[in-house]
């Protein structure tokens, strides 16, 4: 966790990527102003950013026209299999479903090698609607003056960013279509990897029951995504364990195929067991929230009530606690 006591207070320090990640290995300082691939790419506005990468709008002073420059960071930047996935879906027929790549090439920085990718610049992005990579396009975008294009992403806000002790800090509307975006966790037909990073609301079911899978758990995703646009969130929530969300699709789809039933019975097991493994001095504290949390405000039990069930229960621990050295 970054330590944002010895910096001076400044909104980036929350509203943006941490700090921790601007070390070697990680992800490159982009300024505004800054110069890609020798002068040809000029930064002048940041995007947004992800886990492995930083995105920002730029001029392609060779194209004359605003481009989009993923920066990966430093640890990332060996994977090719993005790059991989892109240069496929260029092959393919439905390449106009996905986000244009224009142009890559490597940066070599204070903290490492990065690799560069260079796409056309989309609208906003469907994640507001449904958390998918997914954005909306607007061709009219890239060819705007920049007083126009400001006036539409806002003017790029800046903060001076400082430590407390002085020291340097380490490191109007076109015809809209929708496309793919962020490809760091494709993969090509037969190349399939090792691990899959997922969100575990829309982890496919096989990747939790097998060790197999292939392309068709983008089809669970698709899925996933209809319903996410349609009715503005998922179907699933992350709120326990793997087997919460297991629960939550056998409710929404159809029971477990068979072969699945015995590590589902015993993933049941295992969470029956964790649940008496749990702290007795937060299980005293059971009766007390189901006494506050009543639907009617008439059956909740006063603050007072609940402190004293609390006290009592401390006492009942002290004295057993005291009784045991005796």
């Amino acid at each position: 966790m970054d330590d944002l006591s010895i910096y001076r207070s400044s909104n980036l320090l929350y509203n943006q990527e941490k700090m921790s990640r601007y070390k070697p290995g990680g992800f490159h300082p982009v300024c505004l102003g800054d110069t890609f691939k020798e002068g040809r790419y000029k930064i002048r506005h940041k995007l947004g950013w992800g886990g492995c990468s930083t995105v920002w709008l730029a001029w392609d002073g060779v194209s004359e026209m605003w481009v989009s420059i993923k920066v990966k960071s430093a640890d990332s930047s060996a994977d090719n299999r993005e790059l991989e996935a892109l240069r496929v879906l260029r092959e393919t027929t439905a390449i106009h479903h996905f986000v244009r790549r224009f142009d890559g090439f490597l940066h070599h920085g204070p903290n490492g090698c990065h690799q560069c990718i260079v796409f056309e610049l989309l609208g906003p992005s469907v994640e507001n609607i449904s958390g998918s990579n997914l954005g909306f396009t607007c061709p009219r975008l890239a060819h705007l003056p920049e007083s126009e294009l400001f006036d539409i992403l806002g003017t790029p806000e800046t903060e001076v960013l400082a430590r407390v002790d002085g020291q340097p800090l380490q490191p109007d509307e076109d015809d809209e279509d929708i496309r793919l975006i962020d490809f760091g966790e494709a993969f090509t037909q037969g190349s399939r990897p090792d691990r899959l990073a997922q969100p575990p609301d829309i982890r496919a079911p096989e990747t939790i029951f097998t060790d197999h899978f292939d392309y068709r758990l983008d089809l669970w995703r698709a899925g996933i995504t209809i319903y996410s646009i349609i009715f503005g969130s998922r179907p699933f929530q992350h709120w326990g364990g793997t087997d919460k969300v297991v629960h939550q699709m056998i409710n929404f789809v159809e029971e477990l195929p068979a072969e699945w039933q015995p590590q589902w019975e015993l993933m049941q097991l295992e969470d029956e067991k964790a649940k008496k493994r749990a702290d007795p001095a937060l299980e005293r504290l059971l009766p007390v929230i189901r006494g506050l949390a009543r639907f009617k405000p008439s059956d909740r039990i006063s603050a007072a009530e609940a402190l004293d069930m609390i006290t009592q229960g401390e006492d009942q621990d002290w004295k057993g606690k005291a009784d045991s050295e005796v």
